[in-house]
C-alpha cells in the first residue's frame, strides 16, 4: 500500500453491498467519513453513478482502480443474481 504523506493521493475505497444492506453501508461510511475528509481515503459505492452512466462500466472502472475492497456479506449479498453472476 501506498504512504499516507501529505502528497499521496487517498485510498480508494470500493464498498460492494446489497440494496437490502444500505443501512449498514450508510453506517459504515458514517465511521470512514473522518478519514475521508481528512484527505487519507476515497469512498466509492454504486450510488456515485450518476443517471445516465453506465452503471455496469462506472462499477467495473470503480473496482479496477480501487486500493481497498470492503463487501458487506450478507444472506442477501449471497442471493444476489448480480453476486451470483460476476
Amino acid at each position: 500500500m501506498q504512504s499516507t504523506t501529505a502528497n499521496a493521493r487517498p485510498y480508494r475505497v470500493f464498498i460492494s453491498y446489497s440494496r437490502h444492506d444500505e443501512s449498514h453501508k450508510n453506517r459504515l461510511k458514517e465511521h470512514l467519513v473522518c478519514l475521508e475528509q481528512a484527505g487519507i481515503l476515497s469512498l466509492w459505492d454504486d450510488r456515485c453513478v450518476d443517471a445516465g452512466d453506465d452503471w455496469f462500466e462506472r462499477l467495473r472502472d470503480a473496482l479496477d482502480d480501487a486500493d481497498i475492497a470492503i463487501l458487506l456479506i450478507s444472506a442477501s449479498f449471497l442471493a444476489s443474481r448480480f453476486v451470483q453472476r460476476h
